[in-house]
């Protein structure tokens, strides 16, 4: 039986995934393959609302890609996504110096999206992602913005904008859109469902 480097739970409507690889929980093919089917389980069950937020413990530890030091790349995808989320030249800079930094120095390059305080810290991190579920929250739509962007943002611009307008007929015929509407023409708070 492989050894469970990636435990899964789930708490109104998010799914917690956490990775357990000490020291350093460094990707493995093994690692990569329980990430993989965690993720696909978390799409593929509609109960669920949230399992991609970045955040961070300010002082919690640093955050790099070191690989270089050891005379090698940062494979899984380390050079691509790195350079997608902070651009080429900043990704060369942080990938051929190796260095680590602290999560607030992250959070100004884009690589977390917060650094809470110690202080309480899950709960903070669990309000933060409740904020994307129902009823408070049109689910579907977050996740169609998700995939607008993500998407959007490998394809020309064009279809980026194609993929845009099927994504917003899809939400346009939802039953969390007609509440949303309801509730601004009722001038009240919505109540989504997700759906």
């Amino acid at each position: 039986m492989a050894e469970t480097l990636v435990s899964r739970r789930t708490e109104d409507g998010i799914m917690v995934l956490e990775m357990n690889d000490p020291p350093a929980n460094t990707y493995s093919y093994e690692m990569m393959q329980q990430l993989d089917a965690a993720i696909l389980e978390a799409r593929m069950d509609d109960a669920i609302h949230v399992p991609d937020l970045r955040v961070a413990r300010r002082d919690g530890g640093k955050i790099g890609l070191p690989e270089v030091t050891l005379g090698v790349l940062p494979g899984t995808g380390g050079t691509q996504r790195l350079a997608r989320l902070v651009g080429p030249a900043r990704a060369i800079e942080l990938l051929a110096t190796g260095r680590t930094f602290p999560f607030a120095e992250a959070a100004a390059l884009g690589l977390v999206t917060h650094v809470f305080e110690p202080e309480n810290w899950w709960d903070r991190v669990m309000a933060y992602a409740r904020q994307f579920c129902p009823p408070g929250k049109a689910a579907k739509a977050v996740g169609l913005i998700k995939r607008s962007v993500v998407s959007g943002a490998g394809i020309p611009f064009l279809e980026g904008l194609a993929l845009e307008r099927e994504l917003q007929q899809q939400l346009f015929e939802s039953a969390d859109a007609r509440e949303g509407l309801n509730a601004y023409i009722e001038k009240r708070a919505p109540s989504f469902k997700g759906a």
